[in-house]
This record gives structure tokens, C-alpha cells and sequence, in this order.
């Protein structure tokens, strides 16, 4: 898309100012424009929509447990001017082979701990989608309910599959 306004503009530039052509590439400029603008147009509604979720719908603390009952994850975040902030604390787990449903499986061998979180130094909001950035791997938290959401590593091994992660306090 980007490169055929490039040439729209570049052949314009080239044609003199009474000549039917020129016409005839702003008409194919604009043609080009117009799915561009609805684009655009269509992912700002999309943003706006009346059950969409907000920083704040991530606010909270979350808890990551094992199939061994133990945490592998504490996850605190916190609506702060228009952003969300927060920590981060990953224990040291054995991954198991996913789930037919593509549900992750681990054993904690040292549970995640409060004391031991890190402060998350990053995050964007995309949909339903958090991305949270700290010193370790990058993780995705995808809401899948009030108080429920789906936690992926995108950058590691296991990138197709999720751990179920619940609020535990708002």
C-alpha cells in the first residue's frame, strides 16, 4: 500500500498542470487513500467498543499455579495515570508437554514469591491483550474473563501454549 502512493505521488509530480492524466492519477491516488482511511477509521471504532477492555480491567494481583499447587507466577499491576505498572515474580519451573487444548504444564521447583518480584519496566495494551516487558522473558496476558486471563511467553519454546493465571485480589 505504501508503495503504490509512492508512485501516485511521484507521477504526479510529474505531469504538467493541464493534463488529463493528471486527473486521471489523482483519481487512482484516491482510490488508493480511501481503504486506507476506512481502515483506519474502523480500528479507532473498534477501540471504543462499549465492552473493550481497559487498563484498569487488568488491575489486580494474579496468581499462576502449577499442576503441583504451586505459584509460578505473581503478577501485581496497577492503573497509574492512563498506564499500568506493576511486578513481576517467575519461580523456577519444569515445563511438561501442553495439553491437547494447548494448556502448559509445569512443576514449580522453586514457587514464585512476592519477595522476589522485579518491577515490570514495559507494557501495551492491544485488545485484550497485555504485554508486559521486564528483565526476563516477554509475556502476554490475554483476558478471558473478569477475573480470569491466559498467560503466553511469544518469544520462548512453548509460544503456542498458555497458563491459566486468576486474580486473586482486585
Amino acid at each position: 500500500m505504501k508503495q503504490h502512493l509512492g508512485r501516485c505521488f511521484r507521477s504526479l509530480g510529474s505531469r504538467s498542470p493541464g493534463s488529463k492524466r493528471i486527473v486521471w492519477t489523482i483519481v487512482l491516488c484516491m482510490s488508493a487513500i480511501g481503504p486506507l482511511a476506512f481502515k483506519l477509521s474502523a480500528q479507532s471504532d473498534a477501540s471504543r467498543a462499549p465492552n473493550a477492555p481497559t487498563a484498569a480491567s487488568f488491575a489486580g494481583t494474579w496468581k499462576g499455579v502449577c499442576q503441583d499447587g504451586k505459584a509460578f507466577v505473581l503478577i501485581t499491576l496497577h492503573f497509574v495515570a492512563n498506564r499500568v505498572e506493576g511486578t513481576l515474580s517467575l519461580g523456577n519451573v519444569n515445563l511438561g508437554s501442553p495439553g491437547a487444548n494447548g494448556a502448559g504444564t509445569c512443576t514449580a521447583t522453586e514457587p514464585a514469591t512476592a519477595e522476589h518480584s522485579l518491577p515490570i519496566l514495559r507494557t501495551m495494551i492491544a485488545g485484550n491483550r497485555l504485554i508486559l516487558d521486564s528483565r526476563g522473558p516477554e509475556l502476554e496476558m490475554i483476558l478471558t474473563g473478569e477475573s480470569t486471563a491466559q498467560l503466553r511467553f511469544p518469544s520462548e519454546s512453548m509460544a503456542a501454549s498458555y497458563f491459566e493465571i486468576r486474580r486473586t485480589s482486585q
